[in-house]
């Protein structure tokens, strides 16, 4: 079997609203792992791609469900472990966040748990440390490349944020 083990994304399909190419189209989620080994699983037209490539052409704002793995892990609409995330400057993205004890900020740096380290930016992002609520981003021009989301309480739950021009 020559074959290398295949992410089949069109799971991900049955948790997300907007899975097709007609309509505004989801966010791009990457698998979460690193150095798998998946290569060219993605499904490059419905927005889903494998991690590491963006489609910045299924551009909208959108509300992501997010809860705690215990003490491990987000969830994110259905997604886990700690799914990646591609968002697009200028368009407006809530977390609605449902996580007791656990805090869901945005941060510059990866596992950093301080929230010293929180992304700040003038306007467009509201809700740093919610635990039960929303979390509402709006990436704009200055918004760097990558950022992360983080549990303000476990340095280990933690995901990337790959910032896009639309």
């Amino acid at each position: 079997m020559d074959e290398p083990v295949r992410f089949f994304p069109f799971l991900l399909c049955l948790a997300l609203a907007a899975c097709g190419g007609d309509d505004d189209g989801p966010t791009t989620f990457d698998s979460g792992m690193q150095d798998s080994g998946m290569q060219d699983g993605g499904m490059q037209d419905g927005g889903m791609t494998d991690a590491g490539n963006s489609d910045s052409g299924s551009c909208a704002n959108q509300t992501f469900a997010v809860t705690n793995v215990g003490a491990s892990s987000w969830s994110i609409d259905g997604v886990s472990p700690n799914p990646g995330l591609t968002l697009c400057r200028s368009f407006t993205y809530t977390f609605d966040v449902s996580a007791t004890g656990h805090p869901f900020a945005i941060h510059d740096s990866s596992g950093v748990t301080s929230t010293a380290d929180r992304y700040s930016q003038t306007t467009g992002l509201t809700g740093q440390g919610v635990q039960n609520g929303n979390l509402v981003f709006t990436p704009d021009g200055t918004a760097p490349g990558t950022l992360h989301y983080q549990c303000e309480a476990h340095s280990g739950m933690t995901g990337t944020l790959t910032i896009v021009d639309p």
